[in-house]
């Protein structure tokens, strides 16, 4: 589970994250798992089944023109939230 200023990103067992907003409401599903997100760049990460990170605007839940397709082994948000730090299998 992760939370925004107004939204609420739950995974479930069937690789998807749930979004709910403030009033309770769905207002998304996204394939992966393993959320995490920048409260402070207003991003949500998901990991899919093969290793890949898709980063999502939690605005329009669509994911912007940067996409990680190679398997990520490890991902992290900065603590001010303004960087993404990605390493890959590579």
């Amino acid at each position: 589970m992760v939370t925004s200023s107004d939204q609420l990103g739950l995974a479930d067992d069937n690789n998807r994250v749930l979004v709910y907003g403030s009033n309770g409401g769905q207002i998304g599903t996204l394939l992966g798992s393993r959320p995490e997100v920048s409260r402070t760049a207003n991003l949500l990460t998901t990991r899919g089944l093969n290793g890949e990170l898709t980063l999502y605007d939690l605005q329009t839940l669509q994911p912007p023109a940067v996409n990680f397709d190679r398997r990520v082994v490890f991902s992290t948000f900065s603590a001010d939230g303004k960087r993404l730090l990605v390493l890959s299998a590579n």
